[in-house]
């Protein structure tokens, strides 16, 4: 599922890859937070539940996290706390749920204290316009070069 994040000067999509997040996120769509920078890192507190495991992980930059212990996903953006469990936040117990394409330095616009509002981005629907009729029909040159007069002249 496409997620898109706006704040009031910026906005982005991330991808969430785990499907019971995705639906347990969407029921609440749309909502706003507040983001928190921790670590140097994008935190978006969320009011679901939903466990996490507490195997260590590898976080790369760009990598959507959810940590059940404090309801947030978190955006890595500095790769030295995202990677080690040194710093204030702990990493253990949580998830990669999904990545951003969000390029480091657009992340960095960011503040603490931001409103961010988060919603679904809607797929474009595709139409595959059937025929009337199921016969295969070939039309004539002539019919054709009707058909393209007609439309270029109704264009005018």
């Amino acid at each position: 599922m496409k997620i898109a994040l706006k704040t009031l000067n910026y906005g982005f999509h991330a991808e969430i890859n785990n499907e019971a997040l995705a639906e347990k996120i969407s029921r609440i769509f749309p909502f706003e937070s507040t983001l928190e920078i921790n670590d140097g890192n994008i935190s978006i507190p969320l009011d679901i539940d939903f466990p996490s495991d507490s195997e260590p992980i590898n976080i790369n930059q760009r990598d959507v996290v959810w940590c059940s212990e404090k309801k947030c996903l978190y955006i890595c953006i500095d790769f030295k706390s995202c990677s080690s469990a040194e710093g204030g936040l702990s990493y253990r117990d949580c998830i990669i749920v999904g990545k951003t394409l969000a390029s480091i330095n657009e992340l960095h616009q960011l503040s603490s204290g931001e409103k961010i509002s988060i919603s679904a981005v809607e797929e474009p629907k595709i139409f595959i316009l059937k025929p009337k009729s199921t016969s295969n029909r070939i039309m004539a040159q002539g019919e054709i070069d009707g058909l393209v007069a007609e439309l270029l002249s109704s264009k005018e």
